[in-house]
């Protein structure tokens, strides 16, 4: 059981900053939509080193969140 829960990351609250800064537009798709469909992603991903730090995260749409997995942005972006 995780007794640091003050060390977690607040993704509520990156969620809605992020959304704030990306005017609901998707990084992936540059589509724009609802916040309830967005989902904060690791632009280098936790399992390959990334952190949970603010600059490493993005919100996608929950369609790309899915299909970019644990690439990076440059390799989903390029089919990889």
């Amino acid at each position: 059981m995780r007794t640091d829960t003050d060390e977690l990351p607040n993704y509520r609250t990156h969620r809605h900053r992020l959304f704030g800064e990306q005017e609901g537009f998707c990084v992936g798709c540059d589509t724009q939509f609802p916040f309830r469909v967005m989902e904060v992603d690791h632009m280098l991903p936790r399992s390959r080193g990334g952190t949970d730090h603010a600059d490493n995260l993005q919100l996608l749409c929950s369609g790309c969140n899915k299909s970019k997995g644990n690439k990076t942005m440059a390799e989903w972006r390029s089919g990889g």
